[in-house]
């Protein structure tokens, strides 16, 4: 009886107000959580590491005639909000796309030599300087695009840095160098084939 009277356009008062208890570094589903759960402050952080992420990717060796880089600003606050409250039943920890990139490459030969030079700056290659969280492969061949994305393909790849703020500066930190006062923080790349990039725009 309580639930009818509350308009239908809005979830009941209390819902914003409980605050859902979560921990770990995963949600249910099995989606990787940030090492806070704090919106105010992942967007904070987010807004504080943007720009220096942007940079340090882009400067990364190795691109190839034709790629694209596109830097991704931080995401809007009332688009976090919404998808906070929404998809991850105010979990804030599970918003991993504050900080995000993207890049486009003509070929599919090229997408896959990224994600090996990726995988070379992660703890499972040589410098150690990325973590990688998750790979969510939509360009593989057994993927349903039609049943499980209206037809969109990408190679969505999860990082986690961690990084030292001196000064005006950050320094980005190998893994093995992550302590308590590192500050960490989960972004995403999103890697494209150009004819369906070309169709997203």
């Amino acid at each position: 009886v309580f639930e009818a009277k509350l308009p239908r356009f809005a979830p009941p008062e209390w819902f914003f107000w409980v605050r859902p208890v979560r921990e770990g570094e995963f949600t249910r589903s099995g989606k990787p959580r940030q090492q806070v759960n704090d919106l105010d402050f992942l967007v904070h952080q987010a807004t504080v590491l943007n720009l220096h992420f942007q940079d340090w990717v882009r400067s990364w060796a190795g691109w190839d005639n034709g790629v694209q880089y596109v830097p991704g600003p931080v995401k809007h606050a009332g688009r976090v909000i919404e998808k906070c409250i929404r998809a991850y039943g105010r979990d804030a920890a599970a918003i991993t796309d504050l900080v995000r990139c993207t890049v486009v490459y003509p070929t599919l030969q090229g997408v896959f030599r990224f994600f090996v030079a990726l995988r070379e700056r992660s703890d499972k290659g040589g410098t150690s300087m990325i973590r990688i969280r998750r790979v969510k492969n939509r360009l593989a061949l057994d993927y349903n695009a039609e049943a499980m994305s209206a037809g969109y393909r990408d190679l969505a790849i999860l990082v986690e840095v961690g990084w030292l703020e001196r000064w005006s500066t950050i320094e980005f930190l190998p893994v093995k160098d992550w302590g308590e006062e590192t500050s960490r923080h989960i972004c995403e790349i999103q890697v494209h084939v150009s004819p369906v990039y070309d169709v997203k725009k």
